[in-house]
């Protein structure tokens, strides 16, 4: 970053790509094909806009909305707009920051490598929220797996119940209560930290 640019040439730079990487996956469907997909998303984006970042030409200029609406036209991971040149293509995640290959990046914003910067903090002030945050992906992950875990016991029960042996339900049933126990445990911790979670049982 230059001196006075308030991150002008990073933003500038990452919009380059993410114009680039939009361009990439459209192949050779055309501006107007994806203006119309975002448009049936809920929010057009013109093609003049698209062409400007097709071309580099956009500036700084890329919202978050705008990121988030291309990605799901072009069905691909907004991250994987902001941080194509995978894995080692070399980045800065903000425009102090030290190089990055691309692929740490795009486990940066996925949260999947949260790193958390624990330099002194005015008084007052703590690193809680961040610790927080950290925690509440993890915790989020643990209470996919555990739905998708319970899912599965809950079929192996009714086989087991369909097949009349005793010995297979008693262990489905155990498995399950176990199963229960740790995602209601999971489901407490995330409200403990504000987080919002579906308690019968959903991802969605």
């Amino acid at each position: 970053m230059t001196k006075n640019d308030d991150g002008r040439e990073w933003a500038e730079e990452l919009v380059r790509r993410a114009g680039r990487a939009a361009r990439q996956a459209r192949g050779k469907r055309s501006a107007k094909w994806l203006s119309d997909e975002t448009a049936a998303l809920g929010m057009r984006i013109s093609p003049t806009v698209i062409a400007k970042l097709d071309s580099g030409h956009r500036g700084a200029n890329l919202s978050v909305p705008e990121l988030l609406v291309l990605a799901a036209a072009l069905n691909v991971p907004p991250a994987a707009l902001m941080f194509p040149d995978m894995p080692d293509g070399e980045v800065r995640r903000y425009p102090t920051d030290e190089p990055w290959n691309s692929f740490g990046a795009y486990n940066w914003v996925s949260g999947a490598e949260a790193e958390l910067r624990l330099d002194p903090t005015p008084p007052g002030r703590s690193h809680k929220s961040a610790w927080d945050a950290k925690r509440l992906i993890d915790l989020s992950y643990m209470i996919s797996e555990g739905r998708e875990g319970l899912a599965e016991v809950e079929s192996q029960l009714a086989s087991a119940a369909r097949k009349g042996s005793a010995e297979e339900l008693e262990s489905a049933r155990k498995k399950l209560q176990s199963m229960r126990r740790t995602v209601a445990q999971t489901i407490a911790s995330i409200k403990d930290l504000g987080g919002t979670v579906n308690e019968d049982g959903s991802d969605g």
